[in-house]
């Protein structure tokens, strides 16, 4: 019997490492691969290169992410140059009943895949209100709020709709997300 739960324990420990070690994925690719890899990778998926900065700390590449138009801003760190993470924007929309379904579309799927968002608003602030025509005013001025956010154990997912009248997706890696604060102090402490 002994022998069976000090199996149990370590079977459960070396699951809890393994958890600590995964990393989000974006199209079924994790966020920890060097971001040349991780490119090339994107390039077969039918992605472009539209622009480079900061020898490769962020690249943008054009594509199409859930049957839509997109653009993905893709973030690395510093030194080691592993991604950490993808923002998807999609174009301005000048119709909110279209923007607002697909905001709707997008949480529906990320519902089911990783369940109900761990925080979630959206609504309107007085004078405004959904159906008034007034809602890029709303969200010009702030008035208006919708987003998701899924925090995950390998990393975070928000979902929303910006002031720039359109959604975005932002992939956020956990732990590669602490690599980046660590080398950007490493890099300080050189100075």
């Amino acid at each position: 019997m002994k022998k069976a739960i000090v199996v149990l324990v370590v079977c459960c420990m070396g699951m809890t490492a393994m958890a600590q070690n995964e990393h989000i994925k974006f199209r079924d690719m994790e966020l920890n691969m060097h971001i040349s890899k991780f490119m090339s990778e994107l390039k077969k998926l039918g992605y472009t290169v539209s622009e480079i900065k900061n020898d490769t700390i962020t690249v943008t590449m054009n594509g199409k992410f859930g049957g839509k138009e997109c653009e993905l801003i893709i973030s690395s760190t510093h030194k080691r140059k592993i991604v950490w993470c993808v923002l998807v924007t999609f174009k301005e929309s000048d119709d909110w009943e279209t923007l607002e379904s697909d905001y709707r579309l997008f949480k529906d799927q990320f519902v089911s895949k990783y369940g109900q968002p761990d925080i979630s608003f959206e609504k309107f602030e007085k004078p405004y209100y959904s159906g008034d025509g007034k809602e890029f005013e709303a969200l010009e001025n702030k008035k208006c709020s919708f987003i998701s956010i899924w925090e995950l154990k390998t990393g975070e997912i928000t979902l929303n709709i910006s002031k720039s009248r359109k959604i975005s997706i932002m992939y956020m890696d956990k732990i590669n997300s602490k690599a980046v604060t660590e080398e950007k102090e490493e890099i300080q402490s050189d100075i």
